[in-house]
């Protein structure tokens, strides 16, 4: 593949996973969050 090719499509991963990682993040947050629902956590989630 030419290399203008390649630049786009390594980007576009890069971002996809950085997307993933944050969704999963954000997923074990709300799924610790509805599990353990106490003061503290809620206290350390909002800041």
């Amino acid at each position: 593949m030419p290399i203008h090719i390649i630049g786009p499509i390594k980007m576009t991963l890069a971002i996809l996973g950085l997307l993933m990682s944050i969704a999963w993040v954000v997923i074990w947050v709300v799924v610790l969050f509805k599990r353990w629902n106490k003061p503290l956590l809620s206290s350390i989630v909002l800041g």
